[in-house]
Formats: C-alpha cells, sequence, structure tokens
C-alpha cells in the first residue's frame, strides 16, 4: 500500500475512533439518564428486554448481509459493471426490506410471547409494559437492515463518516426523549425516540448514497448472479455470530458456580477490554475492508497480502501498548471508574485478575478482524466460521481446565487462548492464498513489543511517583493520567528511535493538522 493511500487510510480511522468514542461517552450519557430518570425498577429492566430483542433478531443478520455485500458489490465497480452492482443493490435492498418489514409485524403482533420467551421471570405488569414497548420498537428493525446495507455501500466507495455518526445520532436522539418528553409520557416516549433515532441514523446515510450515483429501482431480481452469492455468503457470518453468543451463554453458565461477583468481574473487564478492541482495532478493520475487497477482485494477492500485513501493524501499533497499559494499571484504573458504592476492594480485585487474563489475548481479537475481512473480501466466510468453532471450541476445552484450579481468571485467560488459537489458524488458511512474508513483520513487531514493555514500565515508575505528589478528590484520576501521558510520550520516543515505519504515516498527518494554513 503506498504511502499516500496509507495516510488516507490512518486519516479516515483516526476519524472513526473519535467518533466511535463520542459514541460511546454519549451511551454512558444514555444509560446514565435512564438510571436517573427511572431507576434500576421494572421500567428500566421492560426496556431494556424490549430494545434488546429487536437487536438480537435482525441485527446480526442485516451486519452479516452488508458484511457479505460488500466484497461482491465491489468486483462489480472494480470490473466497470456499475449497472450490474446497483441492480444487485437495488434487488438486495428490496429483499431486506420486505424480510425486515415481515418480521417486524410478526414480532408486532407475537410481543407478548416473546417477551414470555426471553424474560419469563417478569411480573405480569413488566411483562405487559415490555410487551408495549417492544411492540412500538420492533419497527427499527427495517431501519436497521437497510442501515447496514447502505453502510456497506458507502463504504465501497471509502466513505466512512456518515456510517459512523449513526448510532452517535441514535443516542442523541434516546437523550432527548429521556430529558425532554419521559417526564411527561414515560418510558414509552423512550421507545419512540428509539424508533425515530434508527430512522434518523438511516437517512444520513440514505442522503450520503445518494451522492454515489445511485441508480435505486423497485423489484427483486431473482436471477441476478450477485443476489445468490450475498445470500450465500451471509449464511455462515451469522452462523459464526450464533457461535459466539451461544459460548457466552456457556461462559456465564460456568462462571454461575463459582464465587459471589465472578460474573461481575467478568463482564466488567470485558467492557474495559472491549473498549480499545472497539476504538481501534474496529475502525481500522473497517477502513482497510474496502481496500481488501478491490484488490481480491483483481486477483491481485500480493496488494491484498501487503495490505493484510498492513493491517496487522497499524492494529498492534495502538493494541498491543493499550494492552499493556491496561495490564499493569489495571487496579488504579478500575478503582477510578468503578470503586464506589457496593463496588468495593474486593471487586476491585476480582476485576483487575479478569483484566490481566483477557489482556494477554486483546493484541490476537484485534488481528483476528483483519483477518476475517480478508477471508471476507475473497468471498470466502466458510474457512472463518469453521476457525470460529474450533476456537470455540478450543475456548470451552481450556474454561474447563482452568475454571477449577484459577476461578474466574481461568475462564478469562481460556477466552485468551482461543483468540491465539484463532490467530494461528486464519494466519495459516490465509497464507495458503495470500502471500505473507513473515521476516519483516516479526522485526516490526519485536520493536512494538520492546517499546510496549519499556512504556509499561514507565507508567507504573510514573504512577506510583504521582501517588506522592497527587492527593484529595481529583488524586486518582490525576494519577492515572499522568501515568498514561508519560507513558504515551515514552512509547512515541520508543517507535521513533527504533524506527519503526508504520509511525511516518501518522506523524505526517499530525504535521499536516498543525501545520499553519494561509487566512
Amino acid at each position: 500500500m503506498s504511502r499516500p493511500v496509507g495516510r488516507v487510510m490512518i486519516s479516515a480511522a483516526l476519524s472513526i475512533m473519535v467518533i466511535n468514542a463520542a459514541t460511546k461517552v454519549l451511551g454512558f450519557a444514555r444509560d446514565q439518564g435512564l438510571a436517573v430518570m427511572f431507576g434500576a425498577g421494572p421500567q428500566s429492566d421492560a426496556y431494556m428486554v424490549a430494545s434488546t430483542i429487536p437487536t438480537l433478531l435482525f441485527g446480526t443478520v442485516a451486519g452479516a448481509v452488508g458484511a457479505a455485500f460488500l466484497p461482491v458489490f465491489t468486483e462489480y465497480l472494480c470490473r466497470e459493471r456499475s449497472q450490474e452492482a446497483w441492480d444487485l443493490a437495488s434487488s438486495l435492498l428490496n429483499t431486506v426490506l420486505l424480510a425486515s418489514a415481515a418480521l417486524a409485524v410478526l414480532g408486532m403482533l407475537l410481543a407478548p410471547q416473546v417477551v414470555t420467551v426471553i424474560a419469563p421471570g417478569f411480573d405480569a405488569g413488566t411483562s405487559q409494559l415490555a410487551s408495549r414497548l417492544l411492540f412500538l420498537m420492533f419497527p427499527a428493525i427495517i431501519a436497521t437492515g437497510v442501515y447496514s446495507l447502505l453502510a456497506a455501500v458507502l463504504h465501497s466507495f471509502r466513505r466512512f463518516i456518515a456510517p459512523a455518526l449513526g448510532p452517535m445520532v441514535l443516542n442523541i436522539t434516546v437523550i432527548l426523549g429521556i430529558y425532554l418528553v419521559a417526564p411527561r409520557w414515560g418510558i414509552p416516549a423512550v421507545a419512540a425516540a428509539t424508533l425515530v433515532g434508527s430512522g434518523l441514523q438511516t437517512m444520513i446515510v440514505l442522503a450520503m448514497v445518494s451522492r454515489t450515483g445511485l441508480r435505486y429501482r423497485w423489484g427483486i431480481n431473482w436471477h441476478h448472479p450477485g443476489l445468490a452469492r450475498v445470500l450465500a455468503l451471509s449464511v455462515p457470518i451469522v452462523l459464526g455470530g450464533l457461535t459466539g453468543q451461544a459460548y457466552l451463554i456457556i461462559d456465564r453458565r460456568l462462571a454461575s458456580g463459582l464465587e459471589a461477583g465472578s460474573i461481575s468481574a467478568l463482564a466488567f473487564a470485558n467492557k474495559l477490554v472491549q473498549l480499545p478492541l472497539g476504538l481501534f482495532a474496529l475502525a481500522i478493520a473497517t477502513v482497510l475492508y474496502p481496500a481488501f475487497s478491490e484488490y481480491a477482485s483483481g486477483r491481485d494477492y500480493r496488494a491484498l497480502g501487503q495490505s493484510v500485513q498492513s493491517g496487522l501493524r497499524m492494529v498492534a501499533l495502538i493494541t498491543l501498548p493499550a494492552s499493556v497499559g491496561l495490564m499493569v494499571l489495571r487496579e488504579p484504573i478500575i478503582r477510578l471508574l468503578f470503586q464506589r458504592g457496593q463496588f468495593d476492594a474486593r471487586s476491585t480485585q476480582l476485576t483487575a485478575v479478569a483484566v490481566l487474563c483477557y489482556g494477554l489475548g486483546m493484541l490476537f481479537h484485534a488481528s483476528n478482524q483483519v483477518l476475517v475481512r480478508g477471508f471476507h473480501s475473497m468471498q470466502d466466510t466458510v474457512r472463518p466460521v469453521l476457525i470460529s468453532g474450533g476456537t470455540v471450541c478450543i475456548n470451552l476445552v481450556f474454561a474447563v481446565l482452568l475454571v477449577r484450579p484459577l476461578g474466574h481468571a481461568g475462564l478469562a485467560l481460556a477466552n485468551s487462548i482461543g483468540a491465539l488459537s484463532g490467530f494461528v489458524l486464519l494466519v495459516a488458511l490465509l497464507r495458503n492464498t495470500v502471500p505473507l512474508p513473515h521476516g519483516p513483520f516479526l522485526r516490526t513487531m519485536g520493536r512494538l513489543a520492546v517499546s510496549s514493555v519499556i512504556m509499561g514500565l514507565a507508567a507504573v515508575f510514573t504512577h506510583r511517583g504521582a501517588q506522592w505528589v497527587f492527593r484529595g478528590r481529583w488524586g486518582g484520576l490525576l494519577e492515572v493520567g499522568a501515568a498514561i501521558g508519560v507513558g504515551c510520550l515514552v512509547y512515541a520516543i520508543m517507535l521513533w528511535r527504533l524506527g519503526v515505519d508504520d509511525l511516518q504515516p501518522v506523524l505526517a498527518l499530525v504535521r499536516n493538522w498543525t501545520r499553519p494554513r494561509a487566512m
């Protein structure tokens, strides 16, 4: 990948990271607003169940269709068959509209029965309220399906900002519903705001797609060869998502037999670990996926291999120091974020142990997002699912072996072992098709590892020194902030001294942002 393209990719990835961070902050504000307005009571429970069901039923399927659609759509565009590309987009969009509308109507009619299955422990009043909310929100799956497909279209044209803004708009709409409408109309107003927000995020991507030359037509061309390919490619992705959900259920069942607080500790630790994965790794994988698909459609596997390795280096550049920093500062970070009220020092220790074990697999989880998209770009969705199934089996074996001697830490460690196993299997199979020279890659990874270890040591010593300086109400925040700041500075200096090439596009981009411009 040429350097100018690399700068464009990094610029887009950084933009998505910033938007994702803002979205997560807004998500926290949304949850806080619900807690303030309705507390931890039956109304909140009813809303949580009702808002989760449509996502579980259709969100996974819609995301799978979008992921399968992008490489097929890109192939038509790269071969200058734009009419066939838009014919495919129209046919698939109409298929999604029909399927989601039918499911929405069915779900609205069967809302009480669905709530009974998902939340059988609700009393009659809460169950009835959840059914009403579910009736209001089920049409949101239509917007979710359209949004996922249109986002894939925009990604094909390297337009990433509008799809990333969608969830932010949704959160803002729900927050406005909580504070402006819910005081008068109650929790149904929040459900209505969720439905409106889903529609607004879809309208944003629709407005952007209209600028790409969209040629929409009514009807479904069932004879279009691309339509059958997209639907066939979607099935394994859906199965892979369901496999992951099944593992989470089994993992929680194993944790339920441990000491009190183990499940909560795993959940809080997983939230911390998922934060850098969601902010950094997902953004990089999203930006690189269209480029992968272009190279794959042209059968340029050498360029595809170089791009995959570039993606792995970019992911490691950020994820490796993030994982080291999170592991070495795990206790002060957890104390700062969670330790108040019923979350005491014991809860902090339980969560810290889980963070340490989860952190060992962060780099592999992040890298697997890039590797899976490498397979998907070649329209191969079967092998990643087979690897996912094998990884789940490995994960479960180690979970059973480690849960007795290590408790909940054994479950977290088994998760990291599963991520490592998946990484090894994905690389081994991808190398059968795509050249992945390992010499330069391993040298870069070695430099990143050395830089991350030194960064971690600097962060630890800085935190210990800061404990003697910062006191009072803001002491914990200042201690962690100082440790992270010094660690980032040391890491950047080490990368520069060791000559890590992947830092150069970032430095060039920063220089471009900070260069004075003529008025």
